[in-house]
């Protein structure tokens, strides 16, 4: 006994010690989840039609190729808690465009990946909180598209020094408002190897001293390209080394305005005692700040740069490019192709006084002083030119004039290969960000019905109805919700140019059901052309798709039996199964949702139907079905007749507890002349 004692405890032992360390629940890769603010963390299963209440249930039973849709609603903060792989990245998507907005609450980021990888967040409002956005310190392969960042005390975007991060995508987010406390930057990229910070937007950092983008603290091989950066409080864009050797960056194509306490682009290292290598900027267009471009370095710093074919206008009183002295650490560092206008009498082309010092090449540039003389001891380097550069309109457009003495004036050495409207650059290239295109020609552009209109995308065309001699023309469309076009600009993909008229389309995606948008199509070169305004309507939105069918009708075991399953939402036509459970012996369902057939069996019965929508949408529903008998047929034949009497017969006179045979219609424990009667009542013959 004694033994047997000893052996159950240690079993219940074990039983307990596995209790305590449930391993987290299996879910099938590639999953897909849904998070609504109607649904419930314990008794929804995460489907479409019974979705949990929060995001965080979602990020607990991720596994790679798993995505979690979030409808409209605000909700609290997002702690991933899984990586996913390579080719199966985990999700987490606003569904069906809608306004999803976290917020993380007091000492919480909204978003935080806690260092896991392979994450994609799509289409989220990250909305406020007193530390950062999201943070992906530590983390790799991280996709952040889409989303937008507002009232955060720090960065909308951020990542920590002292883990390092990499391959991290930043694609056509938005931080407007961020940095109230003064911490960090907009978008603070610290130690990450492999970055893009592309099509994004930043703006009106509030505390004093917060810069736009920030790649800083040994950040290497990455590209900050076709940004807006406009009224922050700081630099534009800023590369700090900030003592950790920083390397392979390259920033073109952006639009920086308006730093008026700052520089456009500032390259630095605030510790002064690491490196900067192979930093390129190109193409980019710096207006109304306090200095257009500025490097600025301590002693112990060694810099090797270039600053070529950019375009900057009327950035404040001090100079539009600033290299601060000593120059004993500047290497193959080069200021080349830049138009530099202003309007401030006694400011700086390009300020910088130990040139004579050498490790820099300053040659091929444009410094135009429209208020009068450059201040003293202003830089030209060589092959310089100091006249009106005749832009296209300069506070809008910084395309060249046909008369503009920078065409065919710059350098061809280290020149881009393509210019800010990714036009092929002549050789010699022309001054500054954009290309003059002398073989444009003349061309008009048409705007044609839009294509492949659903729910929430359209395919926009157009075509450049005549085109004379272009070889070089860029396309694109203007869209939005009214004439104004507020929704932006969307390239386009040109046909070969061999003739007229030559088609081009573009895709938009992430729009409005059931709303009506405006687009035009638009070429540029050195000039804009536009075709006529055009209209499509997105798809209407559908109601969700539910079953509403509630309740079976009861069958009659040995008689004919049929019923049709009903629902409505998702879009037609709909294909139906059986989900769980089987329909009693004798019954079939078809895909139409029609049950038939004659049951055999008696008795109820549960059963789990499911309904899929073209679209792959999947609706539920369990309901019992209850199969009864004929009273009297004892056979179970559908019939109560002379088969059922003679059964009757056989048992004539026997007895036993009521309910012991089914031959004893009346229940009284005796078989006799009433059970003949009461059959009679229900004879069917």
């Amino acid at each position: 006994m004694k033994y047997r004692i000893i052996l159950c405890i240690c079993l219940l032992c074990v039983l307990f010690i596995g209790f305590g360390n449930q391993a987290k629940p299996v879910f099938a890769a590639g999953t897909v989840y849904y998070v609504a603010t109607t649904g419930s963390d314990t008794n929804g299963n995460g489907s479409l039609s019974n979705p949990w209440a929060t995001i965080q249930k979602a990020a607990n039973m991720m596994v790679p190729g798993g995505t979690c849709y979030i409808e409209a609603g605000t909700y609290g903060r997002l702690l991933c808690n899984s990586s996913g792989t390579l080719g199966n990245y985990i999700t987490f998507e606003n569904y069906n465009n809608g306004i999803v907005n976290i917020n993380g609450g007091t000492a919480y980021d909204d978003i935080d990946t806690n260092g896991y990888d392979y994450l994609q967040f799509i289409g989220l409002n990250c909305i406020g909180t007193t530390t950062f956005g999201i943070d992906f310190t530590g983390s790799g392969y991280v996709t952040i598209q889409n989303c937008s960042f507002s009232d955060c005390a720090s960065s909308g975007i951020h990542s920590v020094y002292t883990v390092q991060s990499n391959n991290i995508t930043v694609n056509g987010c938005t931080c407007s408002g961020t940095n109230t406390a003064a911490n960090e930057e907009a978008i603070s990229l610290a130690n990450v190897n492999n970055f893009v910070v592309e099509n994004c937007v930043v703006e009106n950092t509030v505390a004093t001293g917060r810069s736009g983008i920030d790649a800083k603290n040994g950040c290497s091989n990455g590209s900050i390209h076709n940004n807006t950066v406009d009224d922050v409080t700081a630099n534009g864009i800023y590369i700090d080394a900030e003592g950790k050797n920083t390397s392979n960056i390259s920033v073109y194509d952006n639009i920086i305005e308006n730093c008026t306490t700052s520089s456009g682009i500032q390259l630095y290292d605030e510790n002064g005692t690491a490196t900067l290598t192979n930093i390129n900027f190109y193409n980019n267009i710096i207006l109304g700040c306090q200095r257009g471009f500025s490097c600025l370095y301590n002693s112990k710093e060694n810099y090797n740069f270039t600053f070529i074919n950019n375009t900057l206008y009327n950035d404040g009183t001090n100079s539009e490019i600033w290299v601060q002295p000593p120059s004993t650490n500047l290497t193959s560092c080069v200021i080349e192709n830049n138009i530099l206008e202003n309007a401030t009498t006694h400011s700086y082309g390009i300020e910088y006084n130990d040139y004579a010092h050498g490790g820099i090449t300053i040659n091929n540039n444009l410094e135009y002083n429209s208020g009068g003389a450059w201040a003293s001891g202003n830089i030209f380097g060589t092959a310089y030119i100091t006249s009106n550069p005749l832009l296209g309109n300069s506070t809008s457009n910084f395309q060249l004039q046909a008369s503009s003495p920078c065409i065919g004036t710059g350098s061809s050495t280290g020149a881009p290969t393509l210019d800010y409207a990714a036009v092929t650059r002549a050789s010699p290239p022309c001054i500054g960000a954009y290309e003059y295109e002398t073989t444009f020609g003349s061309s008009t552009v048409a705007t044609t019905s839009a294509s492949n209109i659903t729910l929430n995308g359209a395919t926009l065309n157009g075509s450049l109805t005549t085109i004379g001699s272009a070889n070089s023309i860029t396309v694109s469309f203007d869209w939005g919700l009214d004439t104004n076009y507020t929704g932006g600009n969307v390239s386009a993909i040109l046909s070969l140019v061999s003739g007229s008229p030559t088609p081009f389309t573009a895709n938009l995606s992430g729009l409005n059901a059931g709303t009506t948008y405006h687009y035009r199509a638009e070429a540029v070169s050195n000039t804009v052309v536009y075709g006529t305004d055009q209209q499509f309507t997105t798809s209407p939105y559908l109601p969700t798709l539910e079953v509403t069918t509630n309740s079976l009708a009861n069958g009659t075991a040995g008689m004919a039996y049929s019923q049709t399953m009903e629902a409505t939402g998702g879009m037609a036509p709909y294909t139906w199964t059986i989900a769980s459970g089987m329909l009693p012996l004798g019954l079939s369902f078809s895909s139409s949702g029609v049950i038939s057939g004659t049951p055999t069996t008696g008795g109820p019965t549960s059963v789990s139907f499911k309904v899929t929508d073209t679209n792959g949408t999947i609706a539920t529903q369990s309901l019992t079905i209850n199969i009864v008998y004929v009273l009297g047929d004892i056979n179970k034949d559908g019939a109560v007749n002379v088969l059922d009497m003679i059964l009757v017969t056989q048992h004539f006179g026997e007895t036993g507890t009521p309910g012991w045979i089914p031959e004893d219609l009346k229940n009284y424990g005796i078989i006799n002349v009433l059970d003949c009667i009461i059959m009679g009542q229900h004879w069917t013959g």
